[in-house]
């Protein structure tokens, strides 16, 4: 039995209804409901005639990770995102820890830090300066700076309601008043903020490496940063005609490009599996640990860390892993698009993919019915190719329609 499918079935299930359906006074009610149908469903396993029923462990599992999910999204919204929001209007001067390097845009420069004032929770922070003075620009990960701040809501958006910020882990936002003042390091900034620090050469390297036409496409494949691929307007709508944006948002493909290098480089799966996983490690953390490159990652470390441990590899368990790996650390991340987009396409991918290939693939009686040779691995790529453009269309096709019906 999956167990950590179904438990994170429960877990997600709730965080749904409470981010879309009960409001934040229903939550505590809602989390003993669930645990004592949940201890209701224990007592009753006990039972001698259902001590060998899967269905009675399955409610214990669905029921308890339900009542966990509604608890843990009260506790967060209480501990995390209540205390940030009274200080929304204040302007005051922060003490922050930088956490990324500052990206630029026309009107604005923006980074992301984590504050350390001993006054302001500590929380995720994104900062805009407006001045255009620099003042940014030379600040590193793990620069301890002082900034003189207008705090914003991060549950709003463009002055309207929304979970966009938040779902990101930020709780708070504000642009700077006055004068930067950086006064230290943190600790261990060296070997907490390397990752950073390698995705930075890896994107100046690319700007310098490649054509000026070239670069802007290929820092984005490479890091995920799409500053420059945004600024390009020809090449932005040519990768939009032709159906190819999807190919820039680092997830399964980079970490399995990744993982294949180091296999055929190494050529043994123990010495994959040992480098390979603190390497995809890093690699999301140079991505910024987005929703897609987790689930990408740890779905590969859990395929990886399988033969290591003597047991069989279970994509829909590792998918549920990387889940609960994410609504773990920040449950409002289960409203972000990019989370639902990312794993709907891939459950759809395990679920209906090989379901597909299979019928074409193979008759009635089970055996292969394409032919041999070069039409036959001509014919069983596009066999494959459309089996898994419509597996991942199955959960994410309703989603787009949803987010369209949404906007109008």
């Amino acid at each position: 039995m999956r167990k950590l499918l179904w438990a994170a079935a429960g877990y997600i299930a709730a965080l749904l209804a409470a981010h879309y359906l009960l409001p934040e006074t229903m939550l505590l009610p809602a989390a003993f409901f669930c645990a004592l149908l949940g201890l209701a469903a224990l007592c009753l396993r006990q039972l001698p005639r259902m001590r060998k029923q899967k269905l009675s462990l399955v409610a214990v599992l669905v029921l308890l990770s339900a009542a966990a999910g509604f608890a843990w999204t009260w506790g967060y919204t209480a501990l995390t995102i209540r205390p940030a929001e009274e200080f929304v209007g204040e302007k005051r001067s922060v003490t922050v820890v930088v956490t990324r390097y500052a990206n630029v845009y026309d009107e604005y420069t923006r980074i992301e830090a984590h504050s350390v004032d001993a006054e302001v929770p500590h929380v995720r922070m994104l900062l805009y300066d407006y001045e255009a003075d620099g003042a940014f620009d030379a600040l590193r990960p793990g620069d301890v700076a002082e900034l003189p701040l207008k705090l914003l809501s991060a549950g709003k958006q463009y002055g309207i309601d929304s979970d966009y910020y938040l779902s990101g882990g930020i709780h708070l936002r504000g642009y700077t008043t006055g004068t930067v003042t950086v006064t230290g390091r943190a600790r261990l900034a060296a070997l907490l903020y390397f990752p950073q620090e390698l995705a930075r050469i890896v994107k100046e390297q690319s700007l310098r490496c490649f054509p000026g036409d070239v670069a802007p496409l290929m820092k984005a494949l490479l890091t995920g940063d799409r500053t420059e691929y945004y600024l390009d307007d020809g090449l932005y709508s040519a990768m939009r005609t032709a159906g190819f944006v999807h190919i820039i948002a680092v997830s399964g493909m980079h970490v399995a490009f990744l993982v294949s290098l180091l296999r055929l480089l190494s050529g043994r799966r123990r010495i994959t599996a040992f480098l390979g996983i603190p390497l995809i490690a890093v690699f999301m953390a140079m991505a910024g640990f987005t929703p897609s490159v987790v689930r990408a990652g740890c779905m590969q470390i859990l395929l990886l860390l399988a033969p290591l441990l003597r047991r069989e590899s279970d994509p829909p368990t590792a998918l549920a892993a990387a889940a609960l790996l994410i609504l773990l650390v920040n449950p409002i991340a289960v409203g972000s698009m990019s989370f639902q987009l990312s794993f709907a396409a891939m459950a759809g991918l395990i679920a209906f993919t090989p379901r597909i290939h299979d019928w074409f693939c193979y008759g009635a009686d089970g055996k292969y019915r394409l032919p041999k040779g070069i039409s036959g691995k001509v014919r069983h790529w596009i066999v494959s190719t459309f089996s898994a453009s419509v597996g991942a269309s199955v959960f994410t096709t309703p989603m787009n329609f949803r987010k369209l019906f949404l906007q109008f």
